[in-house]
């Protein structure tokens, strides 16, 4: 489920006024269709994914009968573009792409749908258009990390590169299953031993106040961001396989001993500079190339010197890796606590609760009241009428002052909101934003309804019979496109259900 915030900025300031309140709860439970708290999610160990991760070579989970079996022309081939990713393609052809350690958060997770590849919990979503934009599999490794493979066809290529990815994402999960089998040789792919996140907080120890900022990219690449209040530059560090960075019009200067290419440009400075040979035996891709990015270029040569040291000594300890690597179909594999997995805010689940069974006042101004004071009442109050009309798959979570209900698909999201603060005709006013604005009754309850865009209609009842005064039963139906894929459209045809809920609610509650 997501959310639009302008429309609930009112309800959360009543709420936030009456944090304070305190009423008493009488009557029979109602409707208390929630469960005890949820526990927060425990993550993996991050050094034992780490360390399981470095030592993969991505170019050994591509099986090349996979992919002949899936289309790809015979000559195809594999090719490491940096020590944890890996090319597959023949000229002309489709390409796949294998990235270790790739980023992958409740957001990822929230848009792709969820699929059984072998046993393992993975998650596949298809770009835009289909012959330009990749069909890509996640597998999950932590709550933040995955192990990513995308096809992507070409402009005017026939075929299924969804169909493809899947083909590839099989033959992979099952060599996953022993990673030991999948492992890389550090004397033949350069640097495999290292990661990016690992090499920048190395060199940027004097600045514990940097934080990683989230990226999507394979452990080759990291980027760390100044927490604003306590200064610092930010730093950001990529390892590939590419040629050299010397040639053409570059400036060069000596940094650590070693020729860099120092690019200045907008506020930032880049600093390039060749490692050794890569191992690659691909002519574009013979060198291993490291880059640190800063905010000046006389703090990112003196970083880009700490990093050269670095890679000129040790690897990075290897803890045990994490065992087993992927996670079963069943397995907890998000931070997100119970149905907060299907629920989303500004790209997260922070802040969203499951929702826990509450008591529902039989009295009018106690319901009021409780649900001010705790949204679970709304939840518990509404619950058994939602899942009636929007089907059983709807299941309730609270976030600040509104009850949210979301279903596996998150092609639909219901919220419901009791307040005794602000009044009903206050809102849907600006004609920029809403549309259809009506004055109408459900169940005996006056109230007002319109329509945000195509994909929202929303109804707000008096709680005393004026909707010029305070207190307001509310109800909002959004619907969404499916999970899965870029190019999926919403079903407004739901949004009308909702006439049906407050209807039932009215009649039950408002009288």
């Amino acid at each position: 489920m997501r959310i639009r915030w302008g429309r609930l900025w009112g309800a959360a300031l009543a709420v936030a006024a009456c944090a304070s309140c305190t009423s008493v709860v009488t009557g029979s439970p109602v409707g208390a269709g929630g469960s005890a708290a949820a526990e927060q999610p425990v993550d993996r160990p991050a050094e034992a994914v780490l360390s399981a991760l470095r030592q993969l070579d991505a170019c050994a989970l591509i099986d090349p009968a996979a992919a002949t079996g899936a289309g790809f022309p015979n000559n195809a081939r594999a090719v490491p573009t940096a020590p944890h990713s890996c090319e597959y393609a023949a000229d002309g052809g489709a390409k796949a792409r294998v990235q270790v350690g790739r980023g992958f958060d409740h957001s990822g997770r929230y848009h792709a749908e969820p699929i059984n590849l072998n046993g393992v919990k993975a998650y596949l979503y298809r770009g835009e258009k289909r012959n330009e934009t990749p069909c890509e599999i996640s597998v999950p490794v932590s709550f933040t990390l995955s192990i990513n493979l995308e096809v992507r066809l070409g402009t005017g290529a026939g075929g299924d590169a969804c169909a493809q990815v899947k083909a590839l994402g099989a033959a992979a999960t099952t060599k996953l299953g022993n990673p030991d089998s999948v492992t890389a040789d550090p004397a033949k792919r350069t640097l495999v031993n290292w990661d990016g996140c690992t090499l920048a907080r190395i060199v940027t120890a004097q600045q514990p106040n940097l934080r990683r900022m989230s990226s999507r990219d394979a452990l080759d690449e990291c980027q760390l961001v100044e927490d604003k209040k306590q200064g610092g530059d930010d730093t950001k560090v990529e390892i590939r396989y590419d040629t050299d960075p010397l040639q053409g019009n570059q400036t060069i200067r000596q940094v650590g001993g070693r020729n860099a290419a120092i690019t200045e440009l907008s506020g930032s400075c880049w600093v390039r500079w060749a490692h050794g040979p890569s191992g690659s035996p691909e002519k574009l891709h013979p060198l291993t190339v490291v880059t640190i990015k800063g905010s000046t270029c006389d703090n990112t040569t003196r970083t880009a010197a700490e990093a050269m040291r670095a890679l000129a000594g040790a690897p990075p300890a290897a803890p045990p890796p994490q065992r087993p690597l992927t996670y079963r179909p069943d397995e907890q594999d998000d931070a997100a606590a119970g149905a907060c997995v299907d629920y989303i805010s500004a790209g997260s689940a922070t802040g969203c609760r499951p929702h826990t069974g509450a008591r529902v006042p039989s009295d009018k101004k106690d319901l009021i009241a409780a649900a001010n004071a705790d949204p679970n009442v709304a939840c518990s109050a509404a619950d058994e009428t939602v899942r009636q009309v929007f089907g059983s798959a709807m299941r309730p979570v609270t976030y600040g002052a509104h009850c949210f209900w979301g279903e596996p698909t998150h092609a639909i999201t219901v919220r419901v909101t009791i307040t005794g603060d602000w009044a009903p005709d206050q809102f849907g006013q600006d004609p920029k934003l809403y549309a259809n604005r009506q004055k109408k009754t459900f169940g005996g309850a006056p109230g007002v309804s319109w329509n945000a865009g195509k994909g929202a209609y929303e109804i707000y009842l008096s709680t005393t019979g004026d909707i010029t005064k305070p207190g307001y039963l509310a109800g909002e139906v959004q619907v969404w496109p499916p999970r899965g894929a870029a190019d999926a459209t919403p079903d407004p045809s739901k949004l009308p259900l909702l006439d049906q809920v407050m209807t039932k609610l009215a009649e039950r509650y408002l009288r």
